[in-house]
């Protein structure tokens, strides 16, 4: 789970490196995917794609209030196994743990 004091520079950097060294990612500024909805956007759109769908749910860990993130193949049922899972104490953290969970796997 990521939380608020892990919106940082030095993980939305980490995030960049990622997105260029799969070359998903030209721009030479480091957008601020832990705090921006926007930025957050642009990277759920590289997790979901146009083959897979992406949801939040709500959830409580450990006494701290977050959101769950799951990415799965369009169609798939929900108890099949999902393409990328994050938490976080916000959506943006919720979709950069997905990202940073599945590029240190895929």
């Amino acid at each position: 789970m990521l939380f608020r004091r892990d919106a940082s520079p030095a993980n939305d950097g980490a995030i960049v490196a990622l997105l260029k060294e799969r070359n998903l990612f030209a721009d030479s500024d480091v957008l601020r995917f832990t705090t921006e909805e926007r930025a957050a956007a642009r990277l759920r759109r590289v997790l979901e794609g146009e083959e897979r769908v992406g949801e939040f749910r709500r959830v409580t860990m450990d006494g701290t209030a977050g959101y769950f993130y799951i990415c799965r193949v369009r169609g798939a049922p929900f108890h099949s196994r999902p393409f990328a899972v994050g938490v976080g104490e916000t959506q943006e953290l919720a979709v950069c743990d997905a990202f940073l969970h599945w590029s240190t796997r895929a």
